[in-house]
């Protein structure tokens, strides 16, 4: 029985049941733990980072109930992340983030564990289902969604609508499971929008099985979701450019996320998004090649590994069309290779356990195989990981320097962000109140950090009302000028061009971070608190500076 490659049972009344693994359960405990140990060490020395600053900080303090439980976040609901995020900060506080992280790492594991029920329950091989299991528990094609706790919300649906499908295949079929799918699907849609994934797939599995029933589970979650939607949804952050060519943006978006998604679980590691195509596109012509079958099959279990095979395409899909405007790019990150390979992996177990039926002998390399893939994917996750806390741990020594001018009461403006780059949603507002101390505790800013904070909280540009006539400018259009600034004076300059402008800090010898700010064109004036420094400015379009105006 655990060599076998069919449910245990297909009924729709008692719905599938899993043959007895044995070893493969304990096997399976065990790589568990060695994922954990993985996870642990990749989540070293992480911190609170961009988007998080919105949930701990001021921002939705401000805003009235229930209002700040309901306003979307880049589109996304994002109900219980925000009640998580709100409910661990009164609890434990911000002083660690491994509260935050490991409630991550659990969410992964248990999503790591269904989809190995799932695979063994669909009919998957005990060795490859395993196998698969282990390759996703450390999955460097998703590192995004590993080691940065604000990623509970994609991780978070990602459970709730993998346990939800769980459900729909196994069991008997009745109203009370009925209501319990309901609920999921409706949790799911309330973490993230990858919930909207499982509202297709959840009710188009259950309506094998129950047909009546499947009303509910649809309409009810779909039914909250539209209502949320028209009240606080109804705009897209980055919608495509040009509506004329959506259908192709978003066939193009499909194709590059599921390539880039597949050979991501197998070790790949993408340098193009050509080269994904190149060796993506065979593998999922493979897995379509495989839907066909399971329809024609007629069993739950194919049915079910080609609805979630529907649900990643979808997936794809909406997040096109509501991310289109950043291009095709954007398709290729973790965090949505991450939820489609959760969907892909269970019909992916299913055609290579066939695959292994047909041809006993391929057993012997699933273990060697998913060895090499788990170190590739080990290799990149540790990248990834290192990468993300040399980003925080800058921003968070710019924060701390910031947090120090604000608490000594060094002469700035209010409005500007302490760090906009990677902490847009923090304001000084925030820093003065003193409840995030605790987060700063231990970071040690360096002279350029304080340099950086300067430039951000002291130095304001803005758009300078031209009357009469206009300024003559005593430069030559250039890519770059430096303008001396102190708070007796109030320089000007001139774009020629809209650009993204760059704005460095230079003082007794040492030079700021950049903060980069789009302009459009016009002549802006530079107000300073500081006595005195340098700032030079880079624009990304040739000789589109004009100085001293």
């Amino acid at each position: 029985m655990a060599g076998s490659d069919s449910a245990g049972s297909d009924s729709a009344g008692s719905g599938l049941s899993a043959p007895p693994v044995g070893w493969w359960t304990k096997a399976h405990g065990g790589l568990l733990l060695v994922a954990l140990v993985v996870l642990i060490v990749a989540g070293r020395g992480q911190h609170f980072f961009y988007d998080e600053w919105a949930f701990i900080g001021g921002k939705l303090d401000a805003v009235p109930f229930p209002d700040r439980y309901l306003l979307p976040h880049n589109e996304h609901w994002t109900l219980l992340p925000v009640v998580t995020y709100r409910i661990l900060r009164a609890t434990v506080g911000v002083g660690s983030y491994w509260p935050y992280l490991g409630l991550l790492l659990m969410l992964h594991l248990g999503v790591t564990h269904l989809l190995w029920r799932l695979m063994v329950v669909l009919g998957s091989r005990p060795i490859v289902a395993t196998s698969g299991a282990a390759v996703f528990g450390v999955l460097g094609a998703g590192a995004e969604d590993l080691v940065w706790a604000f990623q509970i919300a994609f991780v978070g649906s990602t459970l709730l609508g993998t346990g939800a499908i769980y459900l729909a295949v196994t069991g008997t079929a009745s109203w009370r499971k009925t209501g319990v799918l309901a609920c999921l699907t409706l949790a799911g849609l309330a973490t993230s929008g990858v919930g909207v994934a499982y509202l297709i797939v959840v009710p188009l599995v259950y309506a094998w099985r129950r047909g009546r029933h499947t009303v509910i589970v649809f309409c009810l979650p779909l039914l909250v979701y539209l209502m949320w939607y028209l009240t606080y949804g109804g705009s897209l952050t980055h919608p495509p450019r040009d509506w004329v060519t959506v259908p192709l943006l978003i066939a193009a978006f499909v194709a590059i996320g599921l390539a880039t998604a597949s050979t991501g679980y197998f070790g790949i590691e993408m340098s193009s998004a050509l080269t994904a195509l190149l060796l993506g596109v065979p593998i999922v012509a493979g897995i379509m090649l495989a839907c066909r079958g399971w329809i024609v099959d007629k069993t739950l279990a194919g049915r079910t590994a080609f609805a979630m095979c529907v649900g990643a395409a979808a997936f794809f899909g909406a997040a096109g069309f509501a991310r289109g405007g950043l291009g095709l790019g954007i398709a290729t990150s973790p965090r949505y290779a991450y939820v489609a390979i959760a969907l892909l992996l269970p019909g992916l177990a299913l055609v290579l356990s066939r695959g292994v039926a047909r041809h006993p002998a391929l057993s012997k390399a699933i273990v060697p195989v998913a060895v090499a893939m788990a170190v590739s994917n080990i290799i990149q996750l540790m990248a990834y990981a290192a990468e993300t806390r040399q980003n925080s741990t800058a921003s968070l020594r710019v924060l701390t320097a910031a947090s120090d001018m604000v608490n000594l009461n060094t002469a700035l403006f209010a409005d500007q962000l302490p760090e906009p780059a990677l902490a847009p949603d923090l304001t000084t507002t925030d820093l003065r109140s003193r409840r995030l101390d605790a987060a700063f505790q231990g970071s040690i800013p360096a002279p350029r950090d304080h340099l950086t904070a300067s430039l951000n909280l002291q130095i304001k540009i803005a758009l300078h009302r031209v009357t009469g006539t206009t300024p003559t400018c005593s430069s030559s259009p250039a890519r770059q000028i430096t303008v001396p600034v102190s708070r007796h004076t109030a320089p000007k300059f001139t774009v020629t061009a809209d650009s993204p402008v760059a704005f460095t800090l230079n003082d007794a010898g040492l030079r700021s971070g950049q903060r980069v700010i789009m302009l459009t064109k016009g002549t802006y004036i530079i107000h300073s608190r500081r006595t005195g420094g340098e700032l030079t400015l880079d624009s990304s379009s040739p000789s589109s500076l004009m100085g001293n105006c």
